[in-house]
């Protein structure tokens, strides 16, 4: 059996409670996702009252770091775009170079 195929278990603490997590994980980044969720629900929940529901900051959090990645994914398509159009601008200008010669 290979190492990454080896199942582990880690505990997470996020927002001071701990989830435990059993499988073919890396460890690393969960301890790394964990991390950023803790921060996000740190900084919503300061502000937010010290009543509020653990549910309703951690469902902001997510809405935060979904908010993100939207961005990130746009951003990163419309580089893709970028890329590709001036790939086929490229390909032309070197089909055009090669057909004059």
């Amino acid at each position: 059996m290979s190492v990454e195929n080896e199942e582990k278990s880690v505990v997470l603490k996020i927002y001071g409670q701990d989830y435990p997590v059993r499988g073919k994980v890396d460890v690393e980044q969960l301890k790394r996702i964990a991390a950023l969720v803790n921060d996000r629900m740190h900084e919503v929940g300061a502000n937010m009252s010290s009543s509020a529901a653990v549910h309703k900051i951690a469902v902001l959090a997510a809405m935060n770091i979904a908010g993100e990645y939207l961005e990130y994914r746009d951003e990163h398509e419309s580089l893709l775009d970028s890329v590709e159009e001036k790939s086929r601008e490229l390909i032309l200008t070197i089909d055009r170079s090669l057909s004059d010669t």
